[in-house]
């Protein structure tokens, strides 16, 4: 989180809090939560295991217009675990929602886009009868409080400021599990949700694990 309390994602070659170098290539390793040395709870462990669960069935589709930034962004959701679907533009994003036999989990689109913009994408996808069920996540360079405010009371579930880091990519997950949760089936097709639940003997209202 950079001074002034935005998040952002490093570029190749630009070092993490860690101080090594983060490198947008598939096949890199993500950190775990249990790293050597911690204290890991049942909870932890058993969030771990659902974590991984959702990010196998979890596909994002990714709206780029920028091919650099397509690039890198959809190379670190892999790298997270991630599935990936690339859309270059508002209006190809469109035609990979309305067939609804394509599975999609989360929208992760740029405000400005050609052909059709993010926000026109945004207001389609909340007037389509399931697709409105998918969490939309807005990203732009610019951050100005009109701009979020109007992606948000148009449906988005979250604005994310470029340039995006990689544990923000990270815990996108947790926006599916909710919008899960609040509609009891997975948010691109119906179904498996029941064997997705996280198990905690005894708690009910589970919560996913925050970073």
């Amino acid at each position: 989180m950079n001074a002034d309390g935005k998040i952002g994602l490093p570029y190749l070659g630009q070092c993490g809090e860690d101080g090594k170098d983060i490198k947008a290539r598939d096949g890199d390793e993500v950190p775990s939560a249990g790293a050597e040395g911690d204290d890991v709870s049942d909870d932890e462990e058993s969030m771990d295991c659902y974590e991984a669960l959702v990010l196998m069935k979890s596909r994002v589709l990714l709206v780029e217009n920028d091919d650099s930034t397509r690039y890198v962004i959809g190379a670190l959701l892999r790298n997270c675990g991630y599935q990936v679907t690339e859309a270059s533009n508002g209006l190809q994003a469109w035609r990979i929602l309305k067939d609804t036999s394509n599975h999609i989990d989360l929208v992760l689109t740029e405000v400005n886009l050609p052909r059709l913009s993010g926000i026109a994408l945004l207001c389609k996808i909340m007037n389509h009868k399931t697709r409105k069920n998918i969490p939309v996540i807005m990203m732009s360079t610019h951050d100005s409080g009109a701009l979020v405010l109007n992606c948000l009371s148009k449906g988005a579930t979250d604005f994310l400021v470029k340039p995006i880091r990689k544990n923000e990519l990270k815990f996108l997950w947790q926006h599916i599990w909710r919008r899960r949760q609040n509609n009891r089936f997975p948010c691109g097709s119906k179904g498996d949700t029941q064997d997705l639940k996280p198990k905690s003997d005894g708690d009910s209202n589970f919560q996913p694990q925050q970073q």
